[in-house]
């Protein structure tokens, strides 16, 4: 449905064009002529979308695309070719913003990018980021003679350099998000998820969820915390409540999601009393949002349980493989690996 409304618009643009395109022309060129400027590339019909991802060339009469550079006919002002292209190759509809080009679209649009050494690190430290590298990747003999090989002039940061780009990074990235967080005048609502890794060292994950004030949701990590000591409810809520003190958003709290721990119970209860001290209200019974998710899977873990006591204590039979009691058994062990999935 949403493909023929869209189909539609673009035959009654065309057929705008087309009424309008000799008008244009002429309107044009006497503008030209005035102003005593000479006829350049431009795109001629500019009522259609997709001009806003072509450009048009007059001596060629083909337009240009601005990732992939192809040249596409557009004979007598129709845009469906183009329209056409930009759906086929770049994934680009009339219903949907300019999204940001692969990397296989920059590799090929040499205009899109030209290398320099502080886009070479960008690129660089992005890669570490994203792939969770150690810093001291950079300085192997290998890596530096594979990016020697494809650019002999390419500067290769320390990697001390890679760790000081990272962290001021970081902190402006911080910064920006306590801009967004200073000027929304709504409560936020936050997330909390602890565990211990394979090496004994525990984490605190805080991730907040937010309203703007232009009516944009928006959720992202808030902190993430390396914890002193075990998960225990004093524990976390010290980590939690000293990265909200850094944004100064204590008194925003709308909620706090967990999973049904009892440490959380405790957690939330030890926030409250510190609030209060600052004449900050929290209600900890109110403001605590158990994880559904969390709740099914220890109703199933649960009624597994139960299931196979009953079982173990049945008497045998032939046919015990059709019985309620395994029908029943089946369903729940298929529901758990769903949730679990």
């Amino acid at each position: 449905m949403a493909d023929s409304e869209t189909d539609q618009e673009e035959m009654e643009e065309e057929i705008d064009e087309e009424n309008n395109g000799d008008e244009s022309e002429v309107s044009e060129v006497e503008e030209d002529e005035e102003n005593n400027i000479r006829p350049s590339s431009r795109n001629t019909n500019k009522r259609s979308w997709v001009w806003g991802h072509f450009k048009y060339e007059d001596s060629l009469k083909k337009a240009k695309c601005d990732y992939c550079k192809s040249l596409i006919c557009c004979n007598k002002g129709s845009t469906t070719g183009l329209s056409n292209h930009l759906k086929s190759k770049h994934n680009i509809t009339k219903n949907q913003e300019k999204n940001q080009l692969t990397i296989h679209e920059v590799i090929n649009n040499s205009e899109a990018i030209v290398y320099s050494k502080e886009t070479f690190r960008k690129f660089l430290i992005e890669w570490i980021v994203k792939n969770d590298l150690p810093f001291t990747c950079v300085e192997s003999e290998d890596f530096r003679s594979m990016i020697h090989l494809l650019r002999k002039d390419a500067f290769i940061p320390s990697a001390d350099t890679i760790k000081n780009d990272i962290i001021s990074i970081f902190d402006e990235s911080k910064k920006k998000i306590n801009s967004i967080l200073q000027n929304i005048s709504k409560k936020i609502s936050f997330t909390i998820d602890g565990w211990t890794s394979s090496n004994n060292v525990s984490f605190l994950g805080i991730t907040a969820h937010l309203i703007t004030n232009e009516w944009e949701l928006k959720s992202f990590l808030l902190d993430f915390i390396k914890l002193d000591g075990p998960h225990s409810g004093a524990n976390i809520k010290e980590a939690f409540l000293k990265s909200l003190s850094s944004y100064n958003i204590e008194s925003k709290i709308l909620g706090v999601t967990t999973d049904n721990a009892s440490n959380n119970i405790t957690f939330l209860q030890a926030v409250e009393d510190e609030l209060s001290k600052k004449f900050i209200r929290f209600e900890s019974k109110d403001k605590h949002v158990h994880c559904l998710t969390h709740v099914m899977n220890l109703a199933a873990q649960q009624a597994l349980t139960t299931l196979k006591a009953i079982e173990d204590n049945e008497p045998s039979s032939e046919n015990s493989g059709g019985s309620l009691i395994h029908k029943v058994n089946f369903t729940l062990r298929l529901f758990y690996s769903l949730i679990n999935n």
